[in-house]
């Protein structure tokens, strides 16, 4: 590790002075010292269409300048002297002072690749077709190596890319990691990418009409000064190595604390909670059975209430029964004298009624002797045959007074004797109607005289009918002393079902109570068993999760484990982390020619890239011509676009 501060001397070949060192007229031609501008002039796209190079040499003396390059053209830039070239070779006799002389060079590979793509509207455009079109316009760039180019100038070189967007032109223009600068009435988006690094530049806008100049990138070594204070940063990285170690104990001690708990959960808990349930089951399932046991003694005291209630009714329904017995025998007892003075009645009412049914007979006999059926027969047919003969003559009469109401001749006499005939004829049938009736009513008297005949029996019978009413009344006397008794006994009857029904209710209600009892009984082990199911559950669950906690702190430990053993040598990786990343912005550059290895003393090789300019009419090409050097503070404002 290195500690303290480190120094690291280096400077920006760009902002460099422009070092002149004194050379005698006659200087070797392998020290000649120079400067090369690479002009790389782009197609819209990116792709170079030709790169000129102005070689700049300071004498201080006269002398022969040699130099090398393969060129298809060369152009003295300072003097009108010839300048000879051949087999890449150049060489020039030159005054004191500066020389410039252009080279366009027959390779046209640069250290960058670069590609530009236009759009509009979505669709893509070649950049000259966009030359007045109005729309929304995106610009895409890509930076690259180029592999192809010789050189170190991509890992050591920076650039500056500058994008000038006409305001008066381009509106909402939006362009993310640009630096955007106002100069005028223009918009300047400016680019920087470090050495070694490529970059890919999106830049939007809403155009009209549009145009726009050259795109501009700068190529310059990058070189800068830069103190390094690491041992703040060493100290933390310490720390943090540290507090990795201190990382890697809680977790292995975090992980050992979890095992206990693992072991914990999985013996004694869940045993414990094994057990509860359990036990919780069984409890519920005996009070289950206590439950029914209770539903079944409350439905038999609730038999035994309605039963006693009934046989309550039922013995007051007796007791009512009996009393009334009791009155009946007694009225029957208080009538027996009436029943025997009636049915002695009864008896000389049987003997008038046997002797009129004597006589009665006597006399139906003599009728029955004076007249027989046969005469009442001869009677019914005589009158038979005088109604169907007066029937006959009311019919012929009844024809002779329609004939002679036909003939309007005098009816008056026939149809006053029809009227005398239907008269006598339902005289007749009248007559008919009482000699059937008359002889219906005889057969009737007839069968009555014979059942008459058994007066005569039941008067015979009667002496044991009144024998037995005899014995009746006595003991109807008899059972009005016996129901007496019985009624007392089932007074006392009816005051004992009273208790026993009292007794019964109690039962009943204390037997309601009791199951109400027991079912809250059941209902509180159901929700003991649920909860113990729930804390069954949860405790899986949480053992489960533990497991896990476990498992997750093994993986913790492996992991911190791992990271220790992988940043064990961190400090030391990143000191020379810091050296790398500083020796690639610091120290000194070693510059080479862009043009050809064989040129040495190098000062300074700068490309400057343009691409073509988006115009609406066509502009004349711009020619390059020699400029004056700039001073420390002009190239210094030009890097940073303030020029």
């Amino acid at each position: 590790m290195k500690n303290g501060k480190r120094i690291l001397a280096a400077c920006m070949a760009a902002l460099m002075t422009i070092i002149t060192i004194p050379m005698s007229a006659f200087a070797a031609e392998d020290n000649t010292p120079k400067e090369e501008v690479v002009y790389i002039n782009l197609n819209t796209d990116g792709s170079v269409k030709e790169i000129n190079v102005v070689n700049i040499f300071d004498l201080d003396e006269k002398g022969t300048i040699v130099d090398y390059g393969e060129y298809e053209s060369i152009r003295n830039m300072t003097t009108t002297d010839e300048i000879t070239y051949a087999n890449d070779r150049v060489s020039v006799e030159a005054e004191a002072g500066k020389l410039y002389y252009e080279g366009k060079l027959t390779d046209t590979q640069m250290p960058w690749k670069i590609n530009i793509h236009y759009y509009l509207d979505g669709a893509e455009y070649d950049a000259k077709e966009l030359a007045g079109k109005n729309g929304s316009l995106k610009i895409t760039m890509d930076i690259i190596e180029n592999t192809a180019c010789a050189g170190t100038f991509f890992e050591d070189y920076a650039l500056q890319a500058s994008v000038i967007l006409d305001t008066k032109k381009c509106s909402n223009i939006k362009a993310d990691g640009a630096t955007i600068a106002n100069v005028g009435a223009d918009k300047q988006l400016t680019y920087t990418i470090l050495p070694g690094e490529g970059a890919s530049v999106e830049i939007t806008a809403d155009v009209t009409e549009f145009e726009m100049t050259a795109i501009a990138i700068n190529g310059i070594p990058l070189s800068i000064d830069i103190e390094v204070d690491d041992e703040e940063l060493m100290n933390q990285v310490s720390e943090l190595l540290d507090a990795i170690a201190k990382l890697d104990d809680g977790a292995g001690e975090l992980k050992d604390g979890a095992k206990e708990l693992k072991d914990g959960a999985e013996d004694d808990l869940q045993s414990g909670v094994s057990e509860l349930n359990n036990g919780a089951s069984e409890l519920h399932d005996g009070v289950n059975e206590l439950k029914s046991g209770g539903s079944e003694l409350k439905d038999g005291a609730k038999d035994l209430k309605t039963g006693t209630e009934e046989l309550k009714s039922g013995i007051n329904d007796l007791n009512s029964g009996i009393d009334e017995i009791q009155a009946g025998l007694n009225a029957l007892n208080e009538k027996s004298a009436e029943l025997t003075g009636g049915f002695a009645m009864v008896k000389e009412g049987l003997g008038a009624l046997a002797d009129g049914a004597a006589a009665l007979q006597g006399g139906l006999e003599q009728y029955n002797q004076a007249v027989s059926p046969e005469t009442v027969t001869a009677l019914q047919n005589s009158n038979v045959a005088a109604i169907q003969s007066l029937e006959s003559q009311i019919t012929e009469l009844e024809t002779m007074i329609e004939v002679l109401k036909a003939q309007e001749a005098d009816v008056t006499d026939l149809e006053a004797s029809k009227t005398q005939l239907s008269g006598i004829k339902t005289l007749l049938e009248g007559n008919y109607a009482m000699i059937d009736g008359m002889n219906g009513y005889i057969t009737q008297v007839n069968a009555g005289i014979s059942g008459l005949s058994a007066v005569s029996t039941l008067k015979e019978n009667y002496n044991l009918l009144d024998q037995g009413i005899q014995e009746y009344t006595a003991g109807v006397s008899q059972l009005a002393a016996g129901s007496e008794k019985l009624s007392k006994g089932s007074s006392a009857l009816v005051s004992g079902s009273k208790v026993l029904a009292e007794g019964s209710s109690s039962l009943y209600d204390g037997t309601k109570e009791l199951v109400s009892g027991i079912s809250e009984l059941y209902d509180g082990t159901s929700e003991l068993k649920d909860g113990t199911g729930e804390l069954n559950d949860g405790v899986a669950e949480l053992i489960s999760g533990i497991i896990e906690l476990y498992d997750g702190t093994i993986e913790l430990k492996d992991g911190t484990t791992e990271f220790k053993e992988e940043t064990g040598g961190i400090d030391t990786e990143i000191s020379d982390k810091i050296d790398e990343m500083l020796e690639s912005f610091t120290g000194d550059i070693e510059i080479k020619s862009f043009v050809s290895e064989k040129n040495t003393n190098i000062d300074v090789v700068q490309f400057v890239i343009q691409t073509e300019s988006i115009e609406i009419e066509e502009t004349e090409e711009i020619t390059v011509e020699a400029e004056e050097p700039l001073t420390f503070w002009e190239k210094f404002l030009a890097l940073f676009g303030l020029k």
